[in-house]
């Protein structure tokens, strides 16, 4: 699966999660993040390979 994927499905999650209001925002702000640089990373990566 690639990360973009992963990163789509976990945003939903965190959509459900402040639909129930538990506040973990903060931690899901810094997990978005990482999860950003990573996929920024792996599209480099790929860009890399390509050429």
């Amino acid at each position: 699966m690639s990360p973009h994927r992963i990163f789509f499905k976990y945003l939903l999650l965190i959509v459900q999660r402040h639909k129930i209001g538990a506040d973990m925002f903060l931690y899901d702000v810094a997990t978005v993040t990482l999860l950003l640089t990573g996929m920024t990373m792996w599209d480099s990566e790929n860009e890399k390979n390509k050429s």
